[in-house]
């Protein structure tokens, strides 16, 4: 358990919430059904007062953590008094709809399946990002009181190398969406971008392009790793060098600035390859405007690819080559999942959806 050094009595955050932040993650340690601490005892190690304990309790009642009898004690909360209270047929999608659009798709995807087998599908927000994997499963708790299932996508490709393990508790009752846990107990869906990377780099290849580069984002985004990897598979796999020189990454981003960042500075080293991979359309479109500024032409001078389809890549000049982000099959997987798990399905994999090549003039050579 955590010291009264975890609490800050200056702080702006009320104590009780303070408190209640450092028991919950305490509980993570502790197995269903084991005692919590006294009031009293809580109260003497926080040096707080007893409303302030009772108060940060009653939070974690709330969210379903813990369990208060009276004369007996508290005790962390067991998986069986998870299951909802009145089993309406509700699905949840935890997703950051209005700030991340594209998950419309995904979210299309998992009414297509649910509201086909009489699920009503309803929304909720995640917690704050960045989403630590501690704050996933008390996040979860609330929404499995009303809700038979929910369907959580994460608003990037994130690796979780140590979930909590009382996710496995409700495991049979949520799908992750490109949230990678590493818990062959939990189900995970994910679009396949180490295959979308290996289809756009092998059809530069076949393309003709004879040195062909990549322009990546911070080493810590696991999208920007993944698409590197796929790209550096299709380049071993058609026996094509991997040149150093052509491939640059970005510690700050993947934006259009990033873009225009990396091609200045393969165009200052005079060391511009006859086509580029940049790992998503917003870089690319930064590529695309540094070269423009640089008298280079596209496709004629230098061939151009991105990645995620986003709404301006058809409508860039010319057209960008890319590959697109399966968002309403990523949908409709997770919900078939999630249903064949509420009929008693055992839980766990991983599953990957393809993300399809998207060829446009970017790309196209010319004669």
């Amino acid at each position: 358990m955590a010291t009264a050094k975890s609490l800050e009595k200056n702080s702006a955050e009320p104590m009780y919430r303070q408190l209640a932040d450092v028991l919950r993650s305490a509980l993570a340690d502790l197995p269903p059904g084991a005692p919590v601490e006294g009031d009293r005892a809580l109260c003497a190690r926080f040096g707080v007062s007893q409303p302030v304990v009772r108060s940060a309790l009653k939070l974690l009642v709330d969210e379903g953590l813990i369990r208060r009898t009276r004369s007996k004690g508290t005790f962390v909360e067991t998986p069986s008094r998870l299951r909802p209270r009145a089993r309406g047929k509700g699905i949840a999608v935890v997703t950051l709809l209005e700030s991340f659009r594209p998950h419309i798709g995904a979210v299309a995807g998992v009414r297509d399946v649910m509201v086909g087998q009489n699920y009503e599908v309803v929304l909720s927000e995640p917690p704050p990002y960045p989403v630590t994997a501690e704050a996933i499963y008390p996040s979860l708790l609330p929404l499995l009181e009303r809700y038979e299932g929910v369907v959580w996508i994460s608003s990037i490709l994130q690796e979780y190398p140590r979930p909590d393990r009382r996710l496995r508790d409700i495991a049979a009752r949520v799908v992750f969406v490109n949230a990678v846990m590493r818990d062959e107990k939990l189900t995970c869906c994910m679009a396949d971008y180490a295959g979308g990377a290996f289809a756009v780099t092998t059809h530069l290849i076949e393309a003709g392009y004879r040195t062909i580069g990549f322009l990546g984002g911070p080493a810590d985004r696991m999208s920007s790793a993944v698409r590197r990897e796929g790209f550096e598979a299709a380049m071993r796999a058609h026996a094509k060098s991997l040149r150093p020189e052509y491939c640059r990454f970005d510690a700050a981003d993947m934006a259009a600035d990033s873009g225009r960042r990396h091609i200045a500075a393969l165009l200052a080293a005079k060391r511009v390859p006859e086509a580029l991979f940049a790992v998503n359309d917003e870089m690319a479109a930064g590529v695309l405007d540094g070269l423009r500024g640089a008298g280079r032409r596209v496709p004629h001078d230098v061939a151009l690819a991105g990645f995620d389809d986003s709404p301006t890549a058809a409508h860039l000049l010319p057209a960008l080559t890319t590959v697109r982000q399966p968002y309403p099959e990523l949908g409709r997987l997770a919900a078939s999942l999630l249903a064949d798990q509420l009929a008693g399905q055992a839980p766990g994999g991983k599953h990957y959806v393809p993300c399809p090549l998207v060829v446009r003039a970017s790309t196209l050579r010319t004669t």
